[in-house]
């Protein structure tokens, strides 16, 4: 999840910085990464917008700005971990930095930004760096909170709050907070003092990646291996990425027109290809077909035959191997490989759809969400052998899906025809509920299945029957398509290498932002609990409960309703806290339950009150006493955030944009080159001679009855004009038949 969470926003930030590039000539001497030369070299996170004042003069621009507060925010985040959405993203910046005068904030940034962090994980201690256009006149509105340092000290420290200062050396200022000794900012302060520190700028890699970027780009993003420390290990080459390989060192740079942008990247693989791969048209005829709903798809080359043979050797004592050896109960040897994977034939399409859904317990026709919806699609060489295994596997996973299940619940193969006029194509489903937790959670997910059929010489797997439907019906030109536009923005090829595209991906954001929309206006309306950040550091602690330990060793045989403490172990919140021969008793206030008293202990530190603290009722030699055990709190901005309030972030931006198309090569064994370009919406394209805030539009959200009426189960979408309004393309069986 966090690795997910990262891709995103480094995404956005990337997209929205894109925007802030400015049309006018470039100047050679406002080199990419400038500011680099007052980073620590073992940064790996570095984000530069050459033109902070300029951010408000474009929609995108603010969009940007509000990407930087919500970064900054981060380093001083408020109890909830949350940022108020209603300011400005001036305002948010200076809540965010600890700085109440609006002078120090234009100065701030009156010129060339950049935040900088050692890697994502470590975000609440970034930095912010500034090159203002007047530090002098910045000094002498600080000066009367400036620290006293020592005599002949190269640096002027300024204190803005809690833990919070800002430096200067004549030249860069740094904004950053001391949470410890190893951290960026004392670091930072240590190399701006210094005359032989190391910094950012001196690294091989990040000139080579730096020297790629146009001297024109406003904005450039790196991400860095960190090969000083080795940390690149942790990123490992096994497996593959579904939006392309991954990379351990990136540049991104930025072009903009009057529509949108166009933003190119590249990077090196974190292990180099053995070989080139052969050259190949990826399926964009595919995507041609895609049914209305349809918000993103992209295509990717998978290797199923060797994705299979390296889950089975990795760990071949190991859950993946087990499972694989249930879907294979009763068949024969290698069916996996003989009856499906060797039939698989060319690039995947994966595509994100919406459905409108209605939750269980709801009982009034607004509660109906837009359900995101998941498939793939790719080719079969023999329709009926890959069908005939297919079947076969499935009743194996109908008896993994039913392990959880009472004997009330149980679930069974559910079989339709795709439509009455024709009754050969059987779409198979098996639904998931008894997977998901009870509770919310199972209520708003508990129409996902995992629903196939192979069909046209086409294998289509979707977590719902109805999007199956969709796409079969989409290719047989039954159904209205997603528009073109995209796709055809994704294959221009101004500048683009000579190798044909690896991938293509190609998305509505507006359609994902009316889909988030839905879904926060639903849990508003009917599960506000999930408002409270307590409901999601208690979701969180649920999944993550297994890492969540007290550090004790229980004794056997002891009294209904108490854990007696054996012995604890070192380093954990239990060691000094509780003795060998402690009985606990309840937690926060709770009695253990009698017949499970280990369970119920387990269950409170799951479900605890606080945080940072466990508050144990026990006896110790027939005394009783309360003992407030120390918990250990996750730093990780993943954690501190608030879903919700993120989901709302991305709406808002996602907005901004009609279309979206990415698409990358390969070059050599190495490099990776990339594409991203983004369409302007109308309503975030200025009226002439108007600011962008004067033609900001609100957006509605949420669905209401009118749209898709009161039914309790997936409805089939509506004939959407502004989703179906595209050039009009025959069918693949229409063309065929011609």
């Amino acid at each position: 999840m966090r690795n997910q969470l990262t891709g995103w926003m480094l995404g956005v930030v990337a997209s929205c910085a894109g925007l802030a590039m400015a049309a006018d000539a470039p100047d050679a001497s406002l080199r990419a990464g400038a500011l680099a030369a007052g980073v620590p070299v073992d940064a790996r996170l570095f984000l530069e917008v050459r033109d902070a004042a300029g951010l408000s003069h474009t929609p995108a621009g603010e969009a940007l700005g509000e990407v930087l507060a919500w970064l900054m925010a981060q380093v001083k985040s408020d109890k909830k971990g949350q940022v108020a959405g209603d300011k400005g993203w001036r305002q948010l910046f200076a809540g965010a930095l600890g700085l109440k005068d609006d002078r120090v904030v234009e100065l701030l940034l009156s010129g060339r930004i950049a935040v900088a962090a050692d890697r994502w994980e470590d975000l609440s201690a970034a930095i912010l760096l500034a090159e203002p256009a007047d530090v002098a006149l910045l000094e002498q509105i600080l000066a009367p909170s400036r620290v006293a340092t020592r005599q002949g000290e190269r640096v002027r420290r300024y204190r803005l709050g809690r833990n919070q200062e800002l430096v200067c050396d004549d030249r860069i200022v740094v904004v950053g907070r001391f949470k410890g000794e190893h951290d960026l900012y004392p670091r930072t302060l240590k190399l701006l003092e210094s005359d032989r520190g190391v910094c950012l700028a001196d690294l091989a890699e990040f000139r080579e990646r730096a020297n790629e970027v146009p001297p024109g780009a406003r904005a450039f993003l790196y991400i860095g291996s960190n090969l000083r420390s080795g940390a690149v290990a942790e990123a490992s080459a096994a497996g593959w990425s579904l939006l392309g390989p991954q990379l351990k060192a990136t540049a991104m740079s930025v072009q903009l027109s009057a529509r949108g942008l166009v933003m190119e990247t590249t990077g090196r693989r974190v292990t180099p290809l053995t070989s080139m791969p052969a050259a190949h048209e990826p399926p964009v005829d595919m995507m041609l077909f895609l049914p209305s709903s349809a918000v993103a798809a992209w295509t990717y080359p998978v290797d199923y035959a060797g994705e299979l043979r390296h889950l089975r050797s990795a760990r071949p004592q190991g859950a993946v191997s087990f499972y694989l050896q249930v879907l294979e109960l009763g068949m024969q040897p290698n069916v996996i490989e003989t009856g499906l994977v060797s039939h698989l034939k060319g690039d995947t399409v994966f595509m994100i759809g919406r459905l409108p859904v209605q939750p269980r317990g709801a009982a009034r026709d607004q509660d109906t969400i837009l359900m995101p919806t998941f498939a793939l699609l790719v080719g079969v060489d023999d329709t009926e052998i890959v069908d005939g295994t297919l079947e076969e596997m499935a009743a194996n996973l109908l008896r993994l899906a039913n392990l959880p299940a009472g004997p009330n619940s149980r679930v069974a193969i559910h079989s339709e025809t795709l439509s009455a006029a024709d009754e050969a194509t059987i779409i198979r489903s098996i639904p998931l509920v008894n997977l998901l937790p009870a509770g919310t959670v199972r209520d708003l997910l508990e129409s996902v299945e995992l629903s196939w059929t192979v069909a046209d010489q086409k294998l289509v797997v979707a977590t719902h029957r109805e999007t199956v439907r969709q796409i079969v019906r989409a290719f047989r030109g039954e159904t209205p398509l997603m528009p073109a536009d995209a796709i055809q923005q994704a294959m221009r090829r101004e500048r683009s290498p000579r190798r044909v595209p690896e991938m293509v991906f190609v998305a509505q954001p507006g359609a994902v932002a009316e889909m988030i929309d839905s879904w926060l206006g639903y849990v508003e309306r009917s599960h506000p609990e999930m408002l409270e950040p307590q409901w999601w550091r208690q979701m969180r602690r649920q999944y993550g409960g297994s890492q969540v330990q007290l550090g004790i060793r229980p004794a056997t045989g002891t009294a209904a309703g108490v854990v007696l403490v054996s012995q604890t172990i070192p380093k954990f919140p239990a060691h000094g806290r509780l003795m060998p021969g402690d009985e606990i008793i309840a937690i926060d206030g709770r009695p253990l339950a009698p017949e499970r008293p280990m369970q119920s202990l387990r269950d409170g530190i799951i479900t605890r009150a606080n945080d940072d603290r466990l508050r144990l009722t026990i006896k110790r030699r027939g005394r009783e006493m309360v003992v407030d055990i120390p918990m250990p709190v996750s730093n990780s901005p993943a954690d501190q955030v608030h879903p919700l309030d993120l989901l709302r972030q991305f709406s808002k931006l996602s907005k901004r944009f009609a279309l979206a198309s990415y698409v990358t090569w390969q070059p050599s064994r190495e490099h990776v080159q990339t594409r991203l370009e983004l369409r302007l919406a109308p309503d975030a394209i200025p009226a002439p001679g108007r600011s962008p805030a004067a033609d900001e539009k609100a957006s509605a959200g949420g669905v209401g009855p009118d749209d898709f009426g009161a039914r309790r189960d997936v409805v089939p979408p509506p004939s959407d004009p502004g989703l179906s309004a595209s050039p009009r393309r025959r069918s693949p069986a229409q063309s065929s038949s011609r």
